[in-house]
C-alpha cells in the first residue's frame, strides 16, 4: 500500500510539471489490505494549546474548520472560496498527493453545514488573505504562490505534528495523520469552537 502512495505522488508531481499526462496509480485500491493506523488521544487543553502555537492564522482555521465540518483535511484543503455559501459548504473536490480528485464519497457530495462562528472565521481569513478570490483556494500552498492548494500531509508534518508535540501530546511514529481529526474534535469539545 505505501508503495502505491509513493508512485502516485511521484506520478502525481509529474503531472504537475507536465512530464506525464496520467497517474496509472489513479483510481484502484488493493482490497482486504489492514490500516496500520493508530489513534492519537488528545484532550481538549492540549487541542487549544496546540492551536495556539500554530503560527498563521491559515492554519488555525484549517484546525477550526475540520473541527466545526468533520470534513477530511482533503477535502478542506481542496476548498476554493466560491464553494461557501452563506451557511454552507459544498465539497466539489479533494487535494491529496498533489492531485485533484473528486470527493472520496458520495456523502462526501452533500452541502456541509456551516456555523456562524466558522462562517465569521473565514470571513476574516479572506479579508486578511492575498489568495481572497472566488477562485482562489482557501488553504493555498504559498510557496506555490497560491497556484495550488496547501498539502494537507505537509501541513501535519511541518506545522501541526511540532505544534502538538510542544503542547505535550504524545505522538508515536505512523499517528501523525490522526492527529487533525484528534486535535479538531478536542477543539470542538473544549468550547473554543462552536460545533
Amino acid at each position: 500500500m505505501r508503495q502505491k502512495g509513493v508512485m502516485s505522488t511521484i506520478f502525481g508531481f509529474g503531472i504537475f510539471e507536465e512530464l506525464v499526462e496520467s497517474n496509472p496509480c489513479s483510481g484502484w485500491r488493493l482490497k482486504d489490505v489492514k490500516s496500520k493506523h493508530k489513534s492519537v488521544t488528545v484532550t481538549p487543553a492540549q487541542a487549544m494549546a496546540t492551536v495556539r502555537l500554530l503560527v498563521t492564522p491559515m492554519f488555525r482555521v484549517l484546525v477550526y474548520l475540520v473541527a466545526c465540518t468533520a470534513l477530511r483535511a482533503s477535502e478542506a484543503c481542496g476548498l476554493r472560496w466560491r464553494d461557501l455559501g452563506g451557511d454552507h459548504i459544498k465539497i466539489q473536490r479533494r487535494w491529496s498527493a498533489s492531485d485533484l480528485d473528486d470527493p472520496k464519497t458520495r456523502a462526501s457530495e452533500a452541502a456541509v453545514p456551516m456555523h456562524p462562528v466558522l462562517a465569521s472565521l473565514l470571513r476574516t481569513w479572506r479579508s486578511t488573505t492575498p489568495y481572497g478570490g472566488d477562485d482562489d483556494w482557501i488553504f493555498p500552498s504559498l510557496k506555490m504562490g497560491g497556484r495550488i492548494p496547501m498539502c494537507p500531509g505537509i501541513f501535519v508534518t511541518d506545522h501541526l505534528r511540532p505544534a502538538a508535540l510542544r503542547a505535550g501530546i504524545r505522538i508515536d511514529p505512523g499517528q501523525s495523520r490522526a492527529l487533525l481529526p484528534e486535535t479538531s474534535a478536542s477543539a470542538v469539545e473544549s468550547g473554543a469552537v462552536g460545533a
